[in-house]
């Protein structure tokens, strides 16, 4: 073979593999592209005043093979979120079902939102403690309700997006005699006894 034609042959061997990485960047994307939603929970303090949070994510492709083929996860359209507080021992609902505002990544306050995959969540308060009035209120501002003094309660959070349905349940202590909310067996500034 001559090597003009071993020049065609590497040239359309090139084309070839662009044309095929071109094919599969569309069915890749169909596939791993997909919203992947994630929830988690933290404890905030600011000012005295401890908030259980609830953290949503829409999370973004980390893979370098995914990456490196252009796949972006998708957003997520008409995402909004609704959450009750339950009795951990009787597994009774406390406060019925509230639907909060979601804060969004540029910190505003929606009911319904459209989240893009980022490393940023949206998020929403769920109990805070006030420490001037030295209670644990449920984070909804048009019940203003008060939790009982001290126990172990169950925050269960329902997200609705795009005809799907996902659910989360957070265990989390309110003490009596301490302005702190807890994770589990974990509190934020102070000790389980």
């Amino acid at each position: 073979m001559s090597e003009t034609w071993q020049w065609i042959a590497l040239i359309c061997g090139i084309i070839g593999v662009l044309g095929t990485l071109m094919a599969v960047q569309p069915f890749t994307q169909a596939i791993w592209g997909k919203p992947k939603l994630a929830v988690g929970f933290e404890v905030e303090t600011i000012n005295g005043n401890s908030s259980l949070i609830c953290q949503i994510w829409n999370v973004p492709i980390k893979k370098g093979i995914l990456k490196m083929l252009s796949v972006k996860r998708t957003q997520i359209d008409n995402l909004f979120a609704e959450f009750e507080i339950l009795d951990r021992k009787h597994m009774n609902s406390i406060t019925g079902i509230i639907k909060p505002k979601l804060k969004t990544q540029q910190g505003q306050l929606f009911e319904q939102i459209v989240l893009p995959a980022s490393d940023s969540p949206a998020s929403f308060p769920i109990v805070v403690f006030r420490k001037e009035l030295n209670g644990a209120y449920i984070a909804d501002k048009a019940t203003n309700q008060v939790l009982p003094s001290h126990g172990i309660y169950i925050a269960k959070i329902k997200i609705d997006y795009e005809g799907k349905n996902e659910q989360a349940l957070q265990e989390f202590v309110v003490l009596e005699s301490l302005p702190y909310i807890g994770l589990g067996d974990r509190l934020i500034g102070g000790k389980l006894k």
